[in-house]
């Protein structure tokens, strides 16, 4: 890669990292436009309203602003690796950024029919698909070491791992949700276990490996 190629890649890097963040501001500020009560309404009814509508809808609002940061945080570290960006990676960086898009329709739909198995469906299928996409991001960039700043990482597979596990608590909760959409949804509580324990396994290789430089 001669240095005109390497500062056009540096510079088609940079763009897609400002522009995922961007779309992943956007997505966390959607969260809230669908959420309120009507107007004209009493005190008994304004509270009830509070309680049976705005309350699940809070709390699932909550949900995906912590599934939106993981993703995000796993995709900053991602790319806290790379020194320089392809046309495959900038492929699979706006496909990933697709479902990240519909997250605020299927936190909508699952806030106002949380126990419907059609709503727990369609939003554990969305943040299984980021998943996806997420990994294969991981996987395409440690198969291709002349994107890194360095040799692949330990800890690259850790986050490749992290992120293969979302696929599987979320993917693994469809099923689930035919038989009890509650059961389905307590299972999602696993993705912020697994990124606690990432984080223990990150600290634990920082102390004992450091990442050489690569020559390839």
């Amino acid at each position: 890669m001669d240095l005109e190629d390497d500062e056009r890649s540096m510079s088609s890097l940079g763009r897609l990292l400002a522009f995922t963040d961007g779309v992943f501001a956007i997505a966390i500020t959607l969260l809230m436009v669908g959420i309120g009560v009507p107007r004209g309404l009493s005190t008994a009814d304004l509270s009830k309203a509070l309680h049976d509508d705005v309350v699940p809808e809070l709390a699932i609002a909550a949900l995906t602003f912590a599934v939106i940061g993981l993703f995000w945080l796993s995709h900053r570290s991602l790319f806290g690796y790379l020194q320089a960006s392809d046309s495959r990676l900038l492929l699979l960086g706006l496909t990933f950024l697709a479902p990240i898009t519909v997250l605020p329709f299927t936190t909508e739909l699952l806030g106002r029919y949380g126990q419907s198995t059609t709503a727990v469906v369609w939003y554990a299928s969305n943040v299984c698909v980021t998943a996806v996409l997420e990994t294969a991001m991981w996987a395409y960039v440690i198969r291709t070491p002349k994107l890194l700043r360095y040799a692949p990482h330990p800890l690259m597979r850790v986050g490749a791992i992290h992120s293969a596990a979302a696929v599987v608590v979320f993917g693994g909760s469809i099923p689930v949700a035919f038989v009890s959409p509650t059961v389905a949804q307590l299972c999602w509580l696993g993705f912020p276990a697994i990124r606690l324990v990432r984080s223990r396994i990150r600290r634990t290789e920082r102390q004992s490996a450091r990442p050489e430089p690569h020559r390839g």
